[in-house]
Parts: C-alpha cells; structure tokens; sequence
C-alpha cells in the first residue's frame, strides 16, 4: 500500500483549477464551507441520517444543514489524534483514528473507545460494514498474541473484536473494503476476497501494482492500483483496465454515489477529483473551485451535495453532478 507515505501531508496551495470548460457540470464548483481552527493534517468525513460529520486532529465537527453550519462535538475523543476513516455501522458512527477506534452512539455528539479485543498498536485504515459485520483494517499486521494480523472483525457493534486475517500475510494489513454480492473484497498489497463475510481470505492478484481502494458499482468491483490504473472484475478471478482519462497519478481513494465513480487522494496530491459516468470507460476532471494542491482524501454525499475533505482538514462542497 503506498497510503502510510502519503495519508498525512500538509499542503500548501499553488494554484487554482480553471472554472467553466472540460468540467461534467456548471456552476460555481468546489467551496470552502468548513475550516478548522487550527493547523491540522488529515481528515475523514461520514454521513449519518441528515448530519455531515467530519473527524480531524483536534475536533469533530458536525453540520445539520448541508454544511451552511457546523458545530464541535468532541467529547471522550483525545485531541491530538488524526482521523484516517469514519463509517456508520449497527446504529452507530465509528472512527479510526492514526491510534484507537472510538464510537458514537448519539450521531457524533459523544465518543467512547471501542478497541476490546484489538492490539495496543492499532491504526485503522479502513471500517467496513458488511451488512452483518464490521471489518476493521490496519495499515500493518499486529503481532500481538492472541491477536495477530491486519483485519479485524466485530458481530456485536464493536463490543468486541476478533482476528480475521486468515488467509492474509501475517504483516499484511488493508486499506480498503467493499462487498459485491457475498463475496467481500479487501485491498491488501493485492486484493484479497472472502465468502465469509470476512472471516477468511484468499489472494486475488491484480495484474499490476498494489490495490489501493475497493468500491463495487453496477454488478462490478473496482480497485485503484499503485500502477496508475484502475481495476474492474466481478468474482475476483479477472481483472480489466477501465478506459481513459485518469491522470498517471495512482488513487488512493475511489467511492461511489449512484451511477457515479469517483477517484481521489492522488498519490501527487496535485490531481484533485476525478469521476466517471460510464462506470470507468471515460473519466473527467471534477475541480473546479478547487486549488491546484487542495488533495480531497474523501468523500460523502447528502441532498443535493458532494463533501469532501481534504489533506488540511477543510471541507469542500459542491452539487452533486447531474
């Protein structure tokens, strides 16, 4: 995985990306609606029923209204900790910070540690909810007796956690999850699948470089790669190069909002969003509004919007494209 060279980078803006022209939608683009108070690297964002939740550094912050406002909710949350991935699982919010997973059972309002089970060294890189399940990937194996590798999985909300790396390298650890159908597939170095709701894993090579990000769309499962390129399979046993138009520039996060793929956090930190309509034969740029070096490291989608936050901990938004 090349994300632990990369995840936390302070950026400092060079430019602008140019409005109007070569973009898939009019309008104003990309606008600044959240900054944090202090100086912080990193971020993840999340969101749960009508709330925008966004985890940095030093704060939670929370938005009821789109983003016009935000308020901080960081009670029980340690403050000098970045946030590296946010999901909604069981009722709850969950967060992986570069030390710990903690839980919110009251929409980020307050936060309790949820590590039974996991090593004292954790640092989640992905939360996954498999529907019946959730997976936790760290961005290296733990060595730890009695709980050795880099995937975790909890049945009981985070209660409780277990080892779920069988199958994987002992030092392995995984950077990204996603579910086609009952097979999970987990991006390990290469990809990994499992027909057991993450209990167990077997490789699934990509033909080049190491799989970076996981999202299934339409029937298939798409993995960025450390080679510049995109993957697409169905079953794991094949994969395919999508079409053209991604910068040569590996991905380190995709994502999905209906019939839209998205691509992002550029390895470069220069490349901003990407998005395909056509799950991934064409891609074109979706920056407009954005600075030259503003790396989007995720991103979510409420009502009429796409948020995004970025390597400095702004949140961005703009209409969600048509």
């Amino acid at each position: 995985m090349t994300r632990p060279s990369t995840w936390l980078v302070v950026v400092v803006s060079l430019g602008v990306w140019g409005c109007g022209g070569g973009g898939p939608s009019s309008g104003a683009g990309w606008t600044k609606v959240y900054q944090p108070t202090s100086l912080v690297v990193g971020g993840a964002l999340v969101v749960d029923g009508s709330r925008v939740i966004v985890g940095i550094e030093k704060e939670v912050a929370v938005s009821d209204d789109d983003g016009a406002t935000w308020a901080v909710k960081s009670a029980g949350l340690p403050m000098d900790l970045p946030f590296q991935t946010m999901v909604v699982s069981q009722g709850k919010v969950f967060a992986g910070l570069t030390e710990g997973v903690y839980a919110s059972a009251d929409h980020g309002e307050t936060w309790t540690k949820s590590d039974p089970g996991l090593p004292t060294s954790v640092s989640p890189y992905a939360l996954f909810d498999t529907g019946s399940a959730l997976l936790l990937g760290m961005n290296a194996g733990a060595s730890e007796p009695g709980m050795m590798g880099g995937v975790f999985r909890s049945t009981n909300g985070g209660v409780t956690w277990q080892p779920s790396s069988t199958g994987l390298s002992a030092s392995a650890g995984a950077s990204s999850f996603a579910r086609l159908g009952t097979t999970v597939f987990g991006c390990s170095t290469g990809v990994a699948r499992s027909t057991d709701d993450g209990q167990t894993w077997q490789p699934s090579p990509l033909p080049l470089g190491n799989a970076l990000s996981a999202v299934t769309l339409g029937g298939a499962v798409f993995v960025s790669s450390s080679a510049n390129v995109v993957y697409q399979g169905s079953d794991g046993s094949t994969w395919t190069a999508t079409g053209s138009g991604l910068p040569a520039d590996p991905a380190d996060v995709l994502f999905t909002d209906g019939a839209v793929l998205y691509a992002t956090a550029f390895a470069s930190g220069r490349d901003g969003v990407w998005l395909s309509k056509d799950q991934g034969a064409t891609w074109q740029a979706f920056n407009e509004g954005l600075a030259l070096n503003d790396r989007i490291l995720g991103l979510a989608v409420h009502g009429d919007f796409v948020f995004g936050v970025d390597s400095t901990a702004n949140v961005w938004r703009r209409a969600r494209p048509k």
